[in-house]
């Protein structure tokens, strides 16, 4: 069997990415720095990401790229705009990817997972109306 990829005798050319912050911030208290922060952080790190392996998955043929979103850009919570504007925007990234990168046998998916109730939340202070109506999803 020939390598599908440099680095590996497998075809594993398969990058998840588990990363976001989501500091609780009222819209009229955050400044442009701490905005673009959350974008950078959440949103063109899964950019940079990409552009670092989609040439290697070209010449292999093949690829998987997972995004990570998140179940929360459908909630209407208090304090949080910065974070869901980064995790929506994922999903554009991810469907425009998606479809440049389709001819080349290269997938792209987002998932939007959730976090299981725990004590972190508590401690975290996330906003009750976040928690209440993540649970309830």
């Amino acid at each position: 069997m020939t390598a599908a990829s440099p680095w590996s005798p497998e075809p594993p050319a398969d990058f998840g990415r588990a990363f976001g912050i989501y500091p609780n911030k009222h819209f009229d208290d955050m400044g442009y720095e701490f905005w673009r922060t959350i974008q950078t952080l959440n949103l063109d790190s899964q950019f940079l990401m990409a552009k670092a392996v989609v040439g290697l998955m070209k010449k292999g043929g093949w690829g998987l790229i997972v995004n990570l979103s998140s179940n929360s850009i459908g909630l209407a919570a208090p304090d949080v705009s910065h974070y869901l504007a980064s995790k929506m925007g994922i999903i554009g990234f991810t469907r425009g990817l998606a479809t440049d990168l389709a001819g080349f046998g290269i997938t792209v998916n987002a998932v939007g997972p959730t976090l299981p109730p725990s004590q972190a939340w508590d401690a975290r202070g996330l906003p009750p109306a976040l928690v209440e109506a993540t649970v309830q999803r």
